[in-house]
């Protein structure tokens, strides 16, 4: 079974489709060349890649083929290797994104369910959260092989690396009884790969970022509303320093996924679009009464320049937000249920 924070909702949506292209092969018809900029989107329901060049704003749907129920994807920092996590294969695909072939399929086990991956490619190794077995897996990055495991707190999901150490945010999700045992962070040192502190948080801790004051921002996602008592998101904010929550946010309903850029936090997902507060003061900007958006429909956000750039699952589209406006300036067509979006 497979937690995903998404269900289908249809949306007017009021701008044009991009037309959909594929790469440039150079004039002696080698192979096609990587646009400087892309954005790479995982369709969960198609288990494929749909490729972005936002130079020229065209999209090659399902480009790639990847494995069921893509969840993340992780970028080289020279933009050659993409590393996706396929949760319903308890995989991680290795894809050379210019032949735009395997290079590997590393086995997380069975029942493992992988989650989020993350890259630290200056000590050479990738880091899965693996959510039903409540494991952090260390991958070496040249032989693609698992090196070790390390137990966390039930059910981590994304992952984030930061000062030499990894947080994971474990939700605390019961696979057994389908309810939330409470939620934690896990701070683990790299140079051991061992949890040097666990921080407890608010109910369903599954997302987070990291603003420039040192500050972790955790999105508890809460029960949904479905739980007795109910209990709806909250934002908690660790102080790095010390490694406690110093500060809290009510954010309400039930966003699953959270973003900084450009000095503002923003939250995404079903039934909330897009809301955003101000990280150095912890006032929301844009509430559930005022959200900047109601096209998000999943948590699914990347930020570059002055863009933020979301999926809409629900439509099969990728929409633009522009952060100087806060308005969505276009949107893409994308493949059959976009749930992960990556920048290289």
């Amino acid at each position: 079974m497979l937690m995903l924070r998404r269900i289908s909702l249809v949306f007017f949506l009021s701008f044009s489709l991009l037309v959909i292209t594929g790469c440039d092969e150079d004039d002696d018809g080698n192979e096609p060349v990587m646009p400087e900029f892309e954005l790479i989107v995982a369709n969960g329901l198609a288990g494929t890649l749909s490729l972005i060049d936002l130079d020229t704003g065209t999209v090659e749907n399902d480009a790639i083929v990847v494995g069921q129920s893509p969840q993340s994807i992780a970028v080289t920092e020279d933009g050659l290797t993409a590393y996706v996590t396929n949760s319903l294969d308890n995989t991680v695909q290795v894809i050379d994104l210019i032949s735009r072939e395997d290079v590997a399929l590393i086995d997380m086990g069975a029942n493992a369910n992988p989650w989020d991956v993350v890259l630290d490619e200056a000590r050479g190794f990738g880091y899965v959260s693996n959510t039903i077995a409540s494991q952090i897996a260390e991958i070496h990055l040249e032989t693609n092989q698992v090196t070790r495991t390390l137990d966390v707190g039930k059910s981590p999901q994304d992952l984030l690396i930061h000062d030499g150490k990894l947080y994971s945010a474990n939700s605390g999700f019961d696979f057994t009884t389908y309810a939330y045992d409470p939620a934690t962070v896990s701070v683990i040192d790299l140079g051991t790969f061992t949890v040097t502190a666990t921080i407890p948080v608010s109910l369903n801790a599954g997302a987070f970022a990291l603003d420039g004051e040192n500050e972790l921002h955790v999105l508890a996602t809460g029960n949904y509303g479905f739980g007795d008592p109910a209990v709806f998101a909250q934002v908690d904010i660790i102080d790095l320093n010390t490694n406690t929550v110093s500060d809290s946010i009510a954010i309400g309903s039930s966003p699953g996924g959270i973003l900084y850029h450009q000095g503002s936090m923003y939250l995404a997902g079903f039934g909330v679009g897009i809301l955003n507060y101000d990280p150095v003061s912890n006032t929301i900007l844009h509430g559930l009464d005022d959200p900047l958006t109601t096209l998000a429909d999943s948590g699914a956000m990347i930020g570059r320049g002055d863009f933020v750039y979301f999926n809409i699952f629900g439509e099969d589209k990728v929409g633009i937000l522009d952060v100087t406006t806060g308005e969505v300036s276009g949107e893409f067509l994308v493949g059959d249920g976009p749930q992960a979006i990556a920048v290289r």
